[in-house]
């Protein structure tokens, strides 16, 4: 087994010596300021694109996911009172939920 690999018990620790952050960052309002972007090369790594296409990929997501949530449930995002988003990527959907959701919903 790779050395590297550690156990479940030693993870649980590690993470618990971890740095705590004095503050959480700001939620950024996407519709006044775009967050900034990771290197295309961590974008590319998580959905096979970047920038342009990557976004454009996200926004149709969440135009279809909305479109369903208005199909389906009789209202939109905008109106949901909870979204989880279980992507785990770099942000790409959330930026664009935040759009049309509150923070506090996302």
């Amino acid at each position: 087994m790779d050395e590297s690999i550690r156990t479940v018990d030693e993870l649980i620790h590690a993470f618990a010596r971890a740095e705590t952050l004095a503050v959480l960052p700001p939620v950024v309002d996407v519709l006044r300021v775009a967050p900034p972007n990771p290197p295309e090369s961590v974008q590319a790594a998580f959905v096979g694109s970047s920038y342009l296409t990557a976004y454009a990929e996200a926004a149709s997501f969440v135009r279809v996911a909305d479109q369903w949530s208005e199909r389906h449930r009789s209202q939109g995002l905008a109106a949901s009172r909870l979204i989880v988003d279980f992507g785990s990527g770099w942000g790409r959907i959330s930026r664009f939920l935040l759009a049309p959701v509150r923070p506090s919903a996302l």
